[in-house]
């Protein structure tokens, strides 16, 4: 790389004999703005992408009030000015034991979704599906429950499955009609009760806020869905949180904003504004389902203002 006299960076690019120069823009390094790897006490949490959606943040979030997105265009995908959201699980390494929260959209998802990278993923990080024990859902729609099954048989076929019973009855019973947004987003085999069944007799339900398994609470966020929840990992003393869906995007987190696909809105609005509250005080990182990257980071409060602090 070439600089300037006052020590800028060039770039030399060439066309036959000429010679242009250009000056590079700067750029932010990556790990000052997202953390894909988190470790709580004894636990290392890897962020496992599937694939994504994108979509104009007005069409998004119809009510934001007027300058949101300006305010928050470091938020914003560079190249398309967009909000990018994507879709993914977490694999979390226990000293004897490996479990995922979430798995993503599955194989085929239906545009405007893209994606079905789980299973490389995983592949990635030296982990074949035989080795998952549990895989823990913080709701039951298409693009969390992708990978439970594929092609009528079990992904990870020595896994336990796990959800909240309000959301597993719900969702499972037989006379389920899809919603407006899943009909309209999601192939029909990618719905719960179809997706699921195969391995309905593989699933432990819980009610309240104890999941059953060792570190792992939840806080009940119903609104977006009815069983809805975000979860608490603790170990050693430390703790995080995994949102789920609780907000999609981290503007929604921080500036409260109403996502359009809620099942009951008002709910949905009010587990928003509970969990944020409890982040807040807390200080513990979190991390959500659509975050881009399903990156960490903190949310802080400065009097009636939230603002995101990534963690890197």
């Amino acid at each position: 790389m070439w600089e300037t006299a006052e020590g800028q960076p060039i770039a030399v690019t060439g066309l036959h004999s000429a010679c242009f120069v250009e000056k590079v823009p700067e750029r932010r390094a990556a790990s000052a703005e997202w953390k894909e790897n988190m470790r709580i006490g004894s636990v290392e949490i890897v962020s496992l992408i599937d694939g994504e959606v994108e979509g104009s943040a007005e069409a998004m979030y119809p009510t934001a009030p007027a300058g949101t997105w300006e305010r928050n265009k470091m938020h914003l995908n560079r190249l398309s000015g967009k909000l990018l959201m994507s879709v993914g699980a977490y694999l979390l390494r226990f000293p004897n034991r490996l479990a995922l929260i979430d798995c993503g959209n599955g194989p085929n998802p239906k545009p405007p979704f893209r994606g079905g990278a789980l299973r490389s993923s995983i592949a990635s990080q030296g982990v074949d599906p035989e080795e998952i024990s549990d895989v823990i859902f913080t709701h039951l729609h298409f693009d969390h429950i992708g990978w439970a099954t594929h092609e009528g048989k079990p992904s990870f076929p020595n896994a336990t499955f796990h959800c909240n019973q309000l959301e597993w009855e719900y969702n499972m019973r037989e006379d389920y009609e899809p919603q407006e947004f899943e009909i309209r987003s999601a192939n029909p085999q990618d719905l719960a009760h179809v997706r699921l069944a195969p391995i309905r007799d593989r699933f432990r339900t819980w009610s309240g806020t104890d999941t059953g398994l060792p570190g792992m609470t939840t806080i009940p966020a119903p609104g977006h869905s009815v069983g809805s929840c975000a979860i608490i990992l603790e170990s050693e003393g430390e703790r995080c949180a995994f949102l789920g869906d609780v907000a999609h995007s981290i503007p929604a987190l921080i500036d409260g904003l109403r996502f359009p696909i809620n099942e009951n809105s008002d709910q949905a609005m009010e587990s928003l504004y509970s969990i944020r509250s409890f982040l807040a005080q807390e200080g513990i990182p979190c991390s959500a389902s659509h975050f881009p990257g399903l990156c960490w980071g903190k949310v802080v409060r400065n009097g009636s203002e939230y603002r995101w602090a990534p963690i890197g």
